[in-house]
């Protein structure tokens, strides 16, 4: 390499050099900068670190940089806080937060990838930089290209919230309304740069834009003592922070700068818009692309370009994705306002919205999410970290009968019409009586953590096997219909 670094393809390796490129002509894969980590070993160590500024330029050896690149913002190296209030509540024994919404010079986690997407725009000698955003993007591309001396087109969704879209126009950058979702505008942008020589810091320099995102892996080892966490909780919306997150921990143990451990990652988002998550909890490594309704707009994007590869971090770190909804954010900001004094966009609240998901013992992720989950192989390590009264449950006659329909585990919650035939010849799913709504229902794997009345055995097997006997309400069973609104009409031969 004539550099340290240059642009590598994902799926089948191909080096590209460094250009103004994201994407592989071979066979169409998104491509990443890769380093000559033998030659940078020698060349960075803790104590070479620890006497720099304090700000993300610090680890400069581990970005794409060139020679002669001298930075104009001391952007990134934002305060690991510390949140025992938070963490009382959440029943973390060690809860930290890094606040990245005191970072230069918009108060967003953006500032970190512009400034290095910014850099290597003037390497490729581009004089107008550009972006699709949801608006935080937006406001740092258009405060750094004024700061740097760059020509700046935004272009934003026509509804995007008029205080993000104030941020942008005070730094004089020329802002174009697209009708239409995030990702209908970032396909616009990637029309736009092939047709002008202009840097689209998520389109053509996106390969060095993500890098920024490991400043914030490398700030929290340090902040740690240099220690990796144990787990990691990160909002995701295109998927690539925490892809990069990992990349940076990794690179650390590689370089010997911390010791090797196992760290989980969590992805969170809005249930307005989660393709990740969904595939997540689905066991599937192919995203589907949702509408995004969510006030959560900075991750409001529903065809994400690293979606695949956030799911390979997540699940092969034994980790779990969650999403949650609009109510839930709205309170997880208050929340965290009221214990730590931070006060969060909607992003903040679905990162604290999913910790305390985590904490209130959500159904997390058994050893195999594809496999189904029987009588006799039980996820034993997922049973041990439940409270000892869920532990009875799962052993009551009731639910052992459930287990042995071999339904596949998915979302605990999902009605069994969604996942299960409803085949009167293949329905095997006990009826039983749920107390908290007065009405009937079909026992499903909610019952793990939200049982209803326990039967016997005995009745339990007649339930299963459609025949007259089981504890039913006669009213509830006329015409063999399942009382539950909305569900689909359930007959069982026999009844």
């Amino acid at each position: 390499m004539s550099t340290s670094y240059e642009l590598r393809c994902r799926e089948c390796g191909k080096l590209w050099g460094n250009q103004p490129r994201s994407i592989c002509e071979d066979c169409f894969s998104p491509l990443e900068v890769t380093y000559d980590y033998d030659s940078l070993r020698a060349r960075i160590s803790r104590e070479q670190i620890a006497q720099r500024p304090p700000n993300m330029w610090r680890y400069a050896e581990l970005l794409p940089l060139p020679k002669d690149f001298h930075p104009s913002l001391p952007a990134g190296f934002t305060p690991l806080i510390s949140a025992p209030h938070l963490g009382k509540q959440l029943g973390a024994k060690r809860l930290c937060i890094k606040n990245d919404a005191v970072c230069l010079p918009t108060l967003s986690f953006k500032d970190r990838v512009v400034a290095v997407a910014l850099a290597n725009a003037r390497s490729f000698g581009f004089d107008t930089v550009a972006c699709s955003s949801t608006g935080n993007l937006a406001n740092a591309v258009a405060a750094q290209a004024a700061r740097d001396g760059f020509k700046a087109w935004i272009f934003i969704p026509a509804d995007l919230e008029p205080a993000k879209v104030l941020g942008t126009q005070v730094y004089g950058a020329k802002l174009v309304r697209i009708a239409g979702s995030y990702d209908q505008v970032n396909r616009l942008c990637s029309q736009i740069a092939d047709e002008h020589r202009w840097g689209f810091v998520n389109v053509n320099l996106r390969p060095y834009y993500a890098e920024g995102s490991k400043t914030v892996g490398f700030e929290i080892a340090e902040q740690l003592g240099w220690r990796l966490p144990d787990n990691v909780v990160v909002p995701m919306a295109g998927g690539s922070l925490i892809t990069k997150i990992k990349k940076a921990f990794d690179e650390l143990i590689t370089l010997d700068l911390v010791e090797k451990k196992q760290v989980k990652f969590f992805g969170a988002q809005a249930t307005g818009c989660s393709p990740i998550s969904t595939a997540v909890k689905a066991a599937q490594e192919e995203i589907l692309p949702q509408r995004p309704s969510t006030i959560a707009r900075s991750l409001a994007i529903g065809n994400p370009a690293d979606g695949h590869y956030a799911i390979r971090a997540i699940t092969r770190s034994g980790g779990w994705s969650e999403d949650v909804s609009d109510p839930e954010i709205v309170e997880s900001i208050q929340l965290l306002a009221e214990t730590e004094g931070i006060f969060t966009e909607t992003a903040g609240g679905v990162t604290v919205a999913n910790s305390i998901g985590r904490a209130a013992s959500l159904p997390t992720r058994p050893p195999s999410c594809a496999s189904p989950v029987t009588d006799s192989k039980r996820p034993t390590r997922w049973l041990a970290s439940m409270k000892p009264k869920s532990r009875s449950r799962l052993r009551s006659p009731l639910l052992k009968t459930s287990c042995r329909t071999h339904w596949k585990f998915q979302r605990p919650w999902r009605r069994p019409h969604e996942h299960q035939s409803t085949n009167p010849q293949r329905l095997k799913a006990p009826y039983c009586w749920d107390r908290t709504r007065g009405m009937l229902r079909v026992q499903s794997r909610r019952a793990v953590f939200r049982p209803g009345r326990k039967i016997s055995r005995s009745q339990a097997a007649l339930a299963r096997r459609g025949r007259p006997g089981a504890p039913l309400p006669e009213h509830l069973c006329e015409r063999g219909r399942h009382p539950l609104p909305g569900w689909p009409e359930l007959r069982l031969p026999g009844w």
